[in-house]
């Protein structure tokens, strides 16, 4: 039954892979909700972190960051705008990213003596803005870029499965 499995997601994965290449626009917008599903959820855990700190070591730019992950998040996953979404997922991802990278450095400067790691906390910011930035100036490059190494990593995915499923066959 081992095998059976390995073949299924082979086939699968390939199959997967060629439709990024083949309808980057639809598979664009699943990464959008999938995006979404993330950042949402990822917001709702930072708020739990929140409000699961003591008040003196809580900084209300995480309570700010937080609200805007859910926000953006819960958008991208209720909007049901699915082509609209599609081709501006770039500007949107662009925006959010400079936005949280933005809000990152304020955290950074605002409260340096609560941030257990601030050089990571300020690496992470200035990759964020450069990222934001970056998309910003080019998102339909990025956007095909991404979708395209998506399908390549799934196509990767079924080859090693398939070469799996012949090892164990």
């Amino acid at each position: 039954m081992h095998s059976f499995w390995l073949i299924l997601s082979s086939v699968f994965f390939g199959v997967a892979g060629v439709y990024c290449f083949l309808h980057p626009t639809d598979a664009l917008s699943a990464v959008g909700l999938y995006a979404g599903f993330l950042v949402f959820f990822g917001g709702l855990s930072q708020l739990m972190r929140y409000f699961g700190t003591a008040g003196e070591r809580r900084s209300r730019w995480q309570l700010v960051t937080a609200a805007l992950d859910v926000f953006f998040g819960g958008w991208l996953l209720v909007s049901g705008y699915y082509v609209l979404l599609a081709a501006f997922l770039p500007f949107m991802m662009a925006g959010y990213i400079l936005a949280r990278g933005i809000l990152l450095f304020v955290y950074y400067f605002r409260a340096k003596e609560t941030v257990k790691s601030p050089g990571l906390c300020l690496t992470a910011a200035a990759v964020q803005v450069i990222l934001g930035v970056g998309l910003a100036m080019a998102p339909l490059f990025a956007a095909k870029v991404f979708i395209y190494a998506v399908g390549a990593g799934l196509v990767w995915c079924g080859f090693t499965c398939f070469a799996m499923w012949r090892e164990v066959k």
